[in-house]
C-alpha cells in the first residue's frame, strides 16, 4: 500500500508569509508510475489554486507553496495515486496572526490655536487581509487621562482628518489600530493648543512679519 507522508513546513506560520510543503511517499510497488495533487482549504474562506502533476523521482512529491493571506487554520491534503489505488494524508496547519505594523501618526503642526482645527494622518501596514478599526486617541499630555477617542475613516490603510480643542491644552495623540485579533500602537504625537491667535490683522490664521502680533499665554 502507498504510505504518504507530508512534512511540517520551516518557520513561525504567519500570515503574509509564505509557506513552503514538502512531501514524500513509499509504494511496494515495482516500476510503477505515480500523480500527485496538492489541495489546501483555508478557514477564513481563502481560495489556494490546487497543484498537480506527474512524480518525476519515485518517493519524491514535488514543493507546493502558498502565501496565507489571514490567520486560520489551513488544512493541506496530499494526494498520491498509482493508477491503481490512490492514498491521501491531511495535515492542518495553524496560521497565526500579524499586529498592524509602521505606525505612523503625524500632526499638520506641533502648536495649534484655540478653535483651529488640528488636521492629523497617518497609515500602517499589515501583512493580513483583515478588517481593520483605527482610533485617534487624545490624552492629556500632563495626566495622560483620555480625552477623546475618535474613530478614524481608512482608505485602504491610511487616513486623513482634523478635529478642534477648544482649550488651552497640552495634548499627546496616539494611533491605535485593531485588526481584529489585537491591538497596535503608534509613537506619541504631541500638539500644544494655544490660546486664539491676537494681531492676527491679515486674517491668514497665524501671526507674522504682516501682523506684528503675538500668541496670548504661549
Amino acid at each position: 500500500n502507498l504510505q504518504v507522508t507530508v512534512n511540517q513546513p520551516a518557520g513561525p506560520l504567519v500570515e503574509g508569509t509564505q509557506i513552503v510543503l514538502t512531501g514524500a511517499f513509499v509504494d511496494p510497488g515495482a516500476g510503477e508510475s505515480h500523480t500527485y495533487q496538492w489541495q489546501v482549504i483555508s478557514s477564513n474562506g481563502q481560495i489556494i489554486p490546487n497543484q498537480g502533476g506527474a512524480v518525476l523521482v519515485a518517493g519524491q512529491v514535488p514543493s507546493f507553496s502558498f502565501t496565507p493571506a489571514d490567520d486560520g487554520i489551513y488544512t493541506v491534503r496530499l494526494t498520491v495515486g498509482d493508477g491503481a489505488q490512490t492514498t491521501t494524508r491531511l495535515a492542518p496547519l495553524a496560521v497565526g496572526n500579524v499586529l498592524p505594523q509602521n505606525l505612523n501618526l503625524s500632526a499638520g503642526a506641533g502648536n495649534v490655536p484655540i478653535g483651529v482645527p488640528i488636521i492629523v494622518s497617518g497609515n500602517f501596514t499589515d501583512p493580513g487581509n483583515d478588517s481593520w478599526q483605527a482610533t485617534l486617541v487624545v490624552r492629556d499630555g500632563g495626566t495622560q487621562q483620555s480625552i477623546l477617542r475618535l474613530p478614524l475613516p481608512l482608505s485602504g490603510q491610511a487616513f486623513a482628518t482634523s478635529f478642534v480643542f477648544g482649550q488651552q491644552q497640552s495634548l499627546d495623540l496616539v494611533l491605535e489600530v485593531y485588526d481584529g485579533t489585537g491591538l497596535a500602537t503608534s509613537q506619541v504625537v504631541q500638539v500644544f493648543v494655544g490660546s486664539t491667535l491676537i494681531g492676527d490683522y491679515d486674517r491668514d490664521t497665524d501671526v507674522d512679519q504682516n501682523d506684528h502680533g503675538f500668541w496670548a499665554g504661549h
